[in-house]
């Protein structure tokens, strides 16, 4: 099963401990899960955490006219308008290609590492079905395949039952069937892999996608029964410029040359902590809270 929402779930977990009323309900699992979100207690002055939705860090640099550099300035922007703020240590949890550009006093050694950071695209397509009786009469819930020109797998999963919210998984209920593509140029570098594929996932037109899901699900269950027209109630196209990181030979642990990029990364620099999942070389949950956790620790014992 999966949350429903996705990653969110952590979140709220996060936001709850953090501030208790920010969510509707008690600290069990549902209430978290369903509760409502009470935006105006994310952001209220004189609290000791504060939340600012709706908030993009631009730049982050640390102070040149405190002794020893003894805080960080950040300036964001929110409803058009610039802020700024002073902090005494910052965690950079965003993805290695934006703290390239937004963390303007980034040492070389830090850039130079980042440079051997390569992401790839990928594209993920939620597909509503009316029904999936097509599949269920053969006996799966997931098919892969090879060759083809759109992705490698499928697959719906068992509704996680959260509370009062208990739906059935039945063949002839709508579901949702996930597909996942990944887009590749053999005979290319990693890094121009990356580029090209994030040109060819952002320039193709929906129209084009569709046809293609199209044509892979009738070669797939159309000697079932399935039918298009009749069991697709709609699409939505998840395009993930840097979905994936690759690692190349030395990212984790080396070469003769020198450290790994990922532990110079990893080090940070004066008052700014560095702390996202590529560090562990792939971006899932686990890893994003294992270096969140690395980051802060680094921050509180500067501190």
């Amino acid at each position: 099963p999966s949350f429903p929402g996705g990653n969110t779930a952590f979140a709220r977990y996060m936001v709850k401990d953090l501030i208790p009323d920010a969510i509707d309900g008690a600290h069990g699992f549902a209430d978290v899960m369903n509760g409502r979100v009470a935006f105006a207690a994310l952001d209220r002055p004189g609290e000791r955490v504060r939340i600012r939705c709706g908030a993009t860090v631009v730049h982050v640099e640390h102070d040149a006219s405190t002794a020893g550099e003894r805080r960080v300035l950040v300036t964001y922007e929110k409803d058009g308008r610039p802020y700024r703020v002073a902090a005494r240590g910052v965690v950079m949890a965003s993805g290695g290609w934006v703290n390239q550009h937004v963390i303007r006093d980034l040492p070389a050694e830090v850039r130079s590492a980042y440079e051997h950071f390569h992401h790839v695209p990928a594209l993920v397509v939620n597909v509503a079905l009316t029904n999936w009786r097509f599949m269920y009469d053969l006996g799966i819930t997931a098919a892969q395949w090879s060759g083809g020109d759109f992705g490698f797998s499928c697959n719906l999963r068992q509704p996680m039952l959260v509370g009062d919210y208990r739906p059935p998984l039945d063949p002839d209920r709508p579901t949702i069937l996930t597909f996942y593509m990944g887009i590749y140029r053999r005979g290319l570098s990693v890094y121009e892999q990356g580029v090209a594929g994030r040109n060819e996932l952002f320039a193709t037109p929906f129209a084009d996608y569709e046809r293609r899901l199209r044509e892979r699900m009738i070669r797939c269950f159309g000697d079932s029964g399935f039918d298009p027209e009749r069991d697709i109630a709609g699409i939505i196209l998840n395009r993930w410029g840097h979905a994936r990181l690759c690692q190349q030979p030395g990212f984790y642990y080396g070469t003769d040359d020198g450290p790994s990029p990922r532990e110079v990364v990893e080090a940070g620099f004066g008052r700014v902590a560095i702390g996202h999942s590529e560090l562990n070389g792939h971006q899932n949950w686990t890893g994003g809270i294992r270096q969140g956790y690395r980051a802060a620790a680094q921050i509180l014992n500067l501190l």
